[in-house]
């Protein structure tokens, strides 16, 4: 009996292992140096790319752009990451939802819930927004 669960999972270990992807594989790449924040005319610019990179939803770090005008975000980018697509937008389409038009005020005080069938994905998204908040109440002028 423990022989044949021995193969078994000897089998399914060669099947799967050349599939599985390592930490080192998730990394994306990006081009030169990525400033954590910026300013574009009165608006700041906050990329979670570094503050963010120990942040990992379902397949690895999920950063983002933060726009902030008047203290209001005013938009939210999803920047390359290695989430399952099917499952990255709608998620990440809600909580662009959330937050736009929101003050970095209303996201100190109010973290929304993980959104359902996608809670890893969800979870790094709104830590990456939490990292961004912080980082931009640092910084506001």
């Amino acid at each position: 009996m423990n022989k044949k669960i021995i193969s078994i999972c000897a089998a399914l270990l060669m099947i799967i292992a050349p599939h599985a992807v390592t930490l080192s594989q998730t990394k994306i790449k990006t081009k030169g140096k990525v400033p954590a924040v910026r300013m574009s005319g009165d608006t700041l610019i906050v990329n979670t790319t570094t503050s963010g990179r120990n942040i990992f939803g379902y397949g690895g770090p999920t950063p983002i752009e933060v726009k902030i005008l008047n203290d209001c975000i005013v938009d939210v980018t999803a920047l390359p990451n290695l989430e399952t697509e099917e499952y990255f937008e709608p998620t990440f389409k809600i909580l662009k939802e959330i937050w736009t038009g929101l003050t970095v005020k209303d996201l100190q005080e109010y973290v929304p819930d993980a959104v359902t069938g996608s809670t890893y994905t969800s979870r790094a998204l709104i830590q990456n927004m939490q990292e961004a908040i912080k980082t931009a109440s640092g910084k506001r002028r």
